[in-house]
């Protein structure tokens, strides 16, 4: 099998879909970049900061929510319309 070798996924260090992705990622010899949020430093900003950062270190974005959408979203929808 062959893939792009340049590949980079980024994601944000949480339990679950963010740690598969980054596992997966890995298997498939991808570079990862984890954004952990501060959470104790930022309280509840933690999630949008860090969401923005993604999005700011991004060339291209595949951003993927759930719960039906979160606020933590919308610094990813303001940079990357």
């Amino acid at each position: 099998e062959s893939y792009v070798t340049d590949t980079v996924v980024i994601h944000g260090a949480c339990r679950g879909a963010d740690r598969l992705a980054g596992a997966a990622a890995k298997v498939l010899t991808f570079t990862v970049v984890e954004f952990p949020a501060d959470w104790n430093g930022l309280g509840r900003r933690a999630g949008p900061v860090r969401n923005g950062q993604m999005a700011e270190y991004s060339e291209a974005l595949v951003a993927v929510m759930v719960r039906g959408g979160s606020p933590a979203m919308f610094p990813v929808r303001e940079r990357n319309p």
